[in-house]
């Protein structure tokens, strides 16, 4: 699947409003992490957290409470939409300097 579309159905998919349960933040956490090449010890940057936080949210053994499995993923939502939009503008100043190039 083409990034850009991958990046779009993750930031449709993280949008649901209702509190994530179970392995939802598993499985948001693992996709968002691998859509935007971050490491445990990146994503702990990003989170402010240490990185065997996120090993052990990431491997399912805990998860944040409630209130911060939602923050957490709209953070990853945030992250995604900005890595969305710089991907979007290298595909179009790709496309115009094809374009030129051709002329």
């Amino acid at each position: 699947m083409e990034k850009t579309v991958q990046l779009e159905t993750f930031i449709k998919n993280s949008s649901m409003h209702a509190p994530l349960i179970g392995n939802e933040f598993q499985d948001i956490l693992m996709e968002g992490m691998a859509l935007l090449d971050l490491t445990d010890e990146a994503c702990a940057r990003l989170f402010d957290v240490s990185r065997p936080t996120v090993t052990r949210w990431r491997n399912g053994s805990t998860a944040p409470h409630r209130a911060m499995r939602r923050l957490l993923s709209d953070v990853l939502k945030k992250e995604t939409t900005k890595r969305l939009k710089q991907h979007q503008r290298r595909k179009s100043h790709a496309a115009v300097k094809t374009i030129a190039q051709s002329l």
